[in-house]
């Protein structure tokens, strides 16, 4: 089965306040593992996430911390 979804950032906390864009995961999910009545009960999933995060501050080098 193909997955695709969308997501939109609006923002966050810490690094990522005032953080904006749009990011997309393609995944594919299949089966493994089957209970008894041969119903799928545990999944592999591969996939990859496109997209563009703007506005997310630099991390804080240690001799910048307080």
């Amino acid at each position: 089965m193909a997955v695709l979804d969308s997501s939109e950032i609006t923002g966050g906390t810490g690094r990522f306040k005032g953080a904006f864009g749009i990011i997309t995961l393609t995944e594919t999910v299949r089966p493994v593992l089957a209970d008894a009545l041969h119903n799928p009960v545990f999944f592999a999933s591969t996939g990859e996430f496109t997209g563009t995060i703007s506005g997310v501050a630099g991390e804080v080098g240690q001799d910048e911390r307080q």
